[in-house]
């Protein structure tokens, strides 16, 4: 019995000393005071940093503002019809001219002449005239007879050459080709004279002018030179001349216009 009590006490002093050297061995929950100041006043790396506080959310974008769209209306010049483009002009006019020759002068006083033109093209650089011309002038009739009136009606048609098209005020050059038909007003006389109660003959018109155009009006001043074939008006006169460059008949003029441009 005394046996079994000392066993009983052996084995309760090994259990008490087992005891108080796991209490010994099991480390520090916090760290000594020392070493705790240590890491508040040098925060070494190897000691316990702080968590970081956790960043703000970022506020929301606001939302965008709403965007209206409407339909731009583009205004577009209108386009130009054609005959807006290169000008059409009427006309109306009037001037004086005479004969060249030096024997057709003698024969006939100076004259006076008109016209009514329309022109394809007073705002591009080539245009077209056609024009109804005509002109009257006193002939000698001699033998004491009265003078008579030597008329004259025709068609022409030329190609104009205009200088500054974009210009209000327009230098122009032309040339043509025409026919005049003359007409003497009496035949009271023919009989005692050489001279043909009509003739025709063929012209080609050259000349130069300047034309202005303001308010929808345009006006014009020229002056031609017409040489003339076909001359039979008067026999004795059909000679060469040397004052004239194309034929007996040849004429010169200065006339002006006035009308309207569209």
């Amino acid at each position: 019995m005394t046996t079994i009590n000392r066993l009983h006490g052996s084995i309760a002093t090994l259990m008490v000393v087992a005891t108080s050297n796991a209490y010994a061995e099991e480390p520090a929950l916090t760290d000594p005071p020392e070493e705790a100041a240590k890491c508040e006043s040098d925060i070494p790396a190897d000691c316990p940093q702080p968590a970081p506080e956790p960043a703000p959310m970022p506020e929301p974008a606001p939302a965008p503002a709403p965007v209206y769209t409407t339909d731009v209306e583009v205004y577009e010049e209108p386009e130009e019809e054609w005959y807006d483009t290169m000008g059409i002009g009427l006309s109306i006019g009037g001037g004086v001219d005479d004969f060249v020759g030096d024997t057709f002068r003698a024969a006939t006083s100076l004259g006076g002449s008109w016209n009514v033109r329309a022109t394809f093209g007073t705002r591009s650089i080539f245009a077209l005239e056609g024009s109804y011309i005509g002109s009257a002038q006193n002939i000698d009739m001699g033998f004491d007879v009265d003078d008579a009136t030597l008329v004259g009606n025709g068609l022409q048609a030329a190609a104009r050459l205009n200088v500054l098209p974009d210009l209000d005020v327009q230098p122009f050059l032309y040339a043509g080709a025409a026919w005049r038909h003359y007409d003497v007003s009496t035949d009271s006389a023919l009989d005692f004279v050489d001279i043909e109660d009509s003739d025709d003959v063929f012209e080609l018109p050259v000349g130069i002018g300047v034309a202005g155009y303001v308010g929808g009006l345009m006006a014009d001043v020229r002056a031609e030179y017409r040489g003339a074939w076909g001359n039979d008006l008067i026999d004795t006169f059909d000679i060469d001349d040397d004052s004239t460059i194309v034929g007996s008949a040849d004429r010169w003029g200065v006339t002006g216009s006035l009308g309207a441009e569209f």
